[in-house]
């Protein structure tokens, strides 16, 4: 029975996944499905960050092939329309504090291994969890 409550509670997170990388999409959304979470996947940032004011997403997943300060300049217009944790997959090369400067919660260099990002997702989500528990108790 606790896990059934568990199962049903995830439904109430959603999380967006703003990528052009169809197979991590696949691998993300299969495991956050069969994990009983809601799952939106965006291809554009227009559209990413209309579908975050939408859903108001408790996770965010950025991995865009976008130069530097473009990506900074839409994990800013991100960071404006959710409270939601923000991971964001860029090269190693970046310079990774004017992301969390423009309000990431968690910069992973990439490559970076599918199952890796996804036990940082969930760790995310645990803690947006239990932030709302606390929160409104």
């Amino acid at each position: 029975m606790a896990m059934r409550n568990f199962a049903q509670q995830n439904t109430t997170q959603n999380i967006l996944i703003i990528s052009q990388d169809e197979e991590m999409i696949n691998i993300w959304v299969t495991f956050f499905k069969e994990k009983h979470y809601c799952v939106i996947n965006e291809k554009e940032t227009t559209k990413g960050i209309q579908t975050s004011r939408l859903i108001t997403p408790a996770l965010i997943i950025i991995y865009l092939d976008l130069p530097q300060n473009e990506n900074i300049q839409f994990c800013k217009a991100l960071r404006a329309t959710t409270s939601g944790a923000l991971l964001l997959l860029a090269p190693r090369n970046t310079n990774s504090p004017a992301y969390y400067q423009a309000g990431i919660n968690e910069f992973i260099a990439t490559p970076a291994n599918p199952m890796a990002v996804l036990m940082k997702s969930i760790t995310w989500l645990a803690r947006q969890e239990w932030q709302t528990m606390h929160t409104y108790k």
